[in-house]
């Protein structure tokens, strides 16, 4: 029945369709891009702007805190792992020099001033061109020699206004003249300034991964406590504070400047430059402001006031979980005044152990085990949901309590060998590296090598060696740009019981939220848990391909189609036996080849679909195997089945679902549709299809660079799901 839902589609008898290109029309009372739709007229169909808007096509405001890694879905908040690194372009390099280096046209058409005004003036725009350049090469020392040179030309420049402005009749036609060229000035002497105060206030900042890394060396290599030294980090990141505070305070009074400026003394080719710059400049000083309160968050979470206490959970993303990963074991930090103070080490098992209490699963975990854990505890999508969880997992079975929680998913140590080159333990005979670690350790975990009782002692073993050899390094920083690509592929997450701290991990990327659509919106996430007990997800590649038909009366229907092939061959097993063999290891029992990935991949597979969307029918699966249910959480219907893939097969179920909203085609709709990403060891292939029947078409779509129109006048979209996507066309008759 699924087939047929799209069959139509594509009958041979179906209405030719074809596409014109639609004429935009640029007038100052219609918005920005409108579509012209006066074809439409003949048809009787009222036209309004509110409908007709390409801006439409893009979500107003964004409804959660993640970047959209794929296409940013608003240019006016993007949210950035180096953000202030964006910041320091954004006060120094960004429009505002245009702005001052344009004032020169104010001189040059007709608004005569003293010779050494203009050329104080000119000098100051050229060191202040020079500042943004280096500011945005990161040449931040030059920067500060450019913004104080900046501040010297226009201090000149104001000197000699005050000498113009007491002989104003005769220099100047009108006081109003001289009045906006001197607050001209003055918001650039105090925008310079302003860049000289931010950048030493970001020196702290910039260097604190480095200065983190350093000044915990000896803890992180040995566990052992780290004697402080000097004044701490949170108190070189308070002076940081001081001057961004500073910053901020002149960027405002340079806005007030600004807004005295007359603009009818200005060239009329000048004055929307002028606006425009001026609206800028505010948002610049938002962006200042913002700075300012993110700074007591990263004191928080340095343990500023009070220490701060982490726990970090270690999922082995070989065996799927709805964040990432299978929680085998975890860290416990505390950190106090930038010093971590104590780093323990932990199996799950040993504390799932202290729990008797029966605690009733979710729905999928309950299919496999009757009492729920800390090593299940990750059940969510949503992070900040699991994470809450598991927080509560670690106290209920006697563990401490913890103020955040971050997940770090272990295929991103291998990527992080590139940068250490193999590690050495001394109970191996051979060193790790990226390529044979995980191998190696499920190895001996599994085989249980280090007796019954204690499984995992070789991960106690390898993460402080690892650590310290990542970190030992004398640009241990390099390390920042595998993390910050791990952040966008969500193989690290965090979340914060503290509202401060988690705002400011939700702006970086860093929350794992799942995405809060608005009725009308179409949603799908496709969420793994493995439970076959096995590490067979390492070879498992997925395909998901999601058609959407729009019908003429506006129901909007969907059908997903999950391919999941199992990779594992003989040349599997012979790299298998290549890999621990330098180690000394040469026992194979089929249980242990079968848990290292031969095994039969057993999941459960959840899709994740609007609230209150209609299952209809199935391909490859019985509907009467699929369940259905509401997530309150996530806010979401999710659609459930288990789906079990043999060692070299393949495997593809089909379902399709009627969305709980109608398109209203007056004359025109927007379809927008959300996607969000797995945390997973493999990427998933995505093929996106928007259909319409005969009679509807689309008049435009976003993102231009993503979406492709084919001469059928469908739109189609290929390509890796990494991160959140998003997309929208403008549909109607």
């Amino acid at each position: 029945m699924a087939k047929k839902i799209f069959r139509d589609v594509n009958r041979g008898d179906s209405k030719q369709i074809k596409l014109n290109s639609v004429p935009v029309k640029k007038h100052a009372d219609r918005k920005k891009n409108a579509v012209d739709l006066s074809h439409l007229e003949n048809k009787n169909i009222r036209i309004t702007n509110e409908t007709t808007a390409i801006s439409d096509l893009k979500p107003q405001t964004p409804r959660y805190e993640e970047d959209v890694f794929y296409f940013q879905i608003d240019a006016e908040k993007k949210f950035n792992i180096d953000r202030f690194s964006e910041l320091i372009r954004l006060v120094a390099a960004g429009i505002l020099i245009l702005f001052f280096i344009n004032c020169i046209n104010i001189y040059q058409r007709g608004i005569v001033l003293k010779d050494s005004v203009i050329a104080s003036a000119f000098d100051g725009y050229e060191s202040l061109l020079s500042a943004g350049e280096n500011t945005g090469s990161q040449n931040l020392i030059s920067a500060q020699n450019n913004f104080d040179e900046a501040r010297q030309n226009f201090d000149k420049a104001l000197n000699e206004i005050n000498f113009l402005q007491s002989n104003t009749n005769y220099f100047f036609s009108t006081d109003k003249t001289v009045d906006s060229i001197q607050n001209l000035l003055e918001a650039a002497g105090k925008i310079s300034s302003a860049g000289d105060d931010f950048i030493r206030g970001i020196d702290s900042l910039k260097r604190l991964p480095a200065s983190f890394i350093e000044a915990n060396r000896q803890m992180i290599a040995s566990n052992s406590p780290v004697k402080k030294q000097g004044s701490s980090l949170t108190a070189q990141l308070k002076a940081d504070l001081d001057n961004i505070g500073r910053a901020s305070d002149k960027i405002i009074s340079a806005v007030n400047n600004l807004d005295a400026v007359k603009e009818e003394v200005l060239p009329s080719s000048f004055r929307s430059k002028f606006l425009s710059v001026k609206e800028k400049v505010r948002k610049i000083s938002d962006i200042l402001a913002e700075a300012e309160n993110q700074l007591p968050a990263l004191l928080d979470l340095l343990g500023d006031r009070y220490p701060h206490r982490l726990m970090v959970l270690l999922q082995n993303d070989a065996e799927a979980r709805p964040t990432g990963g299978f929680i085998g074991s975890f860290l416990i930090v505390d950190i106090n005044d930038g010093y971590i103070t104590k780093m323990d080490f932990h199996d799950v098992y040993d504390f799932d152990g202290q729990l008797n209490d029966e605690i009733t699963p979710p729905p999928d975990i309950a299919k496999v085990s009757k009492n729920w854990r800390l090593r299940d505890s990750n059940y969510s999508p949503d992070f900040p949901t699991s994470a809450q969880k598991s927080a509560w997992f670690l106290q209920k079975e006697g563990g401490p309590g913890v103020d955040s929680v971050i997940a770090i998913n272990q295929s991103l140590i291998s990527e992080l060998f590139n940068l250490t080159g193999p590690v050495q333990i001394p109970s191996l005979k051979a060193p790790l590296d990226g390529r044979n670690y995980q191998t190696i350790l499920s190895y001996i975990i599994e085989s249980k090598l280090s007796g019954e009782q204690d499984p995992k002692k070789i991960l106690a073993e390898f993460i402080p060696a690892f650590f310290n050899k990542l970190f030992s390094s004398k640009s241990p920083e390099k390390s920042l740009p595998e993390i910050i690509a791990a952040v966008k592929d969500k193989r690290i997450i965090a979340w914060s019981g503290h509202p401060e701290l988690e705002k400011l991990f939700l702006d970086y990327g860093l929350g794992g939220a799942t995405i809060k659509t608005e009725a009308g919106e179409d949603y799908l996430s496709v969420i793994i848990s493995s439970i076959g007990g096995n590490k067979s997800d390492a070879f498992i590649t997925q395909k998901l391909k999601h058609n959407t038909l729009i019908l003429n009366d506006g129901s909007v229907m969907d059908e997903l189609s999950v391919t999941r092939s199992h990779k594992w061959s003989d040349q599997s097993l012979q790299q298998l036996k290549d890999t621990i063999s330098p180690f000394g290891f040469s026992q194979l029992p089929d249980y242990l080849v079968d848990i290292l990935g031969r095994g039969i991949n057993k999941s459960f597979v959840k899709v994740y679909v609007p609230k209150n969307s209609e299952l209809i029918g199935s391909t490859g699966i019985e509907k009467s195997q699929i369940e259905t249910y509401y997530d309150p959480d996530t806010q979401k219907t999710f659609f459930m089945f288990q789906m079990d893939v043999s060692p070299a097969s393949d495997k593809t179920v089909s379902i399709s679902y009627r969305l709980p909203y109608k398109l209203k085609f007056s004359p025109v709709d927007s379809y927008k549709f959300f996607t969000q990403s797995q945390p997973a060891i493999n990427e998933t292939r995505l093929e996106k299809n928007i259909l319409m029947k005969p009679g509807l078409k689309a008049y435009k779509y976003y993102p231009l660079a993503g979406l492709q129109q084919n001469e059928n006048g469908y739109l189609t979209f290929t390509g890796y799901l990494s991160g959140n996507i998003y997309m929208s066309a403008l549909v109607g008759e």
